[in-house]
């Protein structure tokens, strides 16, 4: 599978997956990197949603690892 298919059909909601994003953003928060913050997920699952389904997922999982 390359990079850029996985990259458009596997993508999770932050903090579904197995990459540490609340780790990385503690660690942003700590040294006064998190500035700005803001989210894409590519995936035929939300391409299925309605945009309020898609809303709603992704603020609840941002809203999570954003978390203090």
């Amino acid at each position: 599978m390359s990079l850029a298919y996985d990259g458009l059909n596997n993508r999770k909601a932050p903090g579904e997956g197995d990459f540490p994003v609340p780790e990385i953003v503690d660690v942003l928060r700590a040294i006064g990197g998190l500035n700005s913050v803001g989210l894409e997920v590519f995936s035929p699952d939300f391409d299925a949603m309605s945009a309020e389904e898609v809303g709603v997922k992704t603020r609840g999982a941002l809203d999570a690892v954003l978390a203090p």
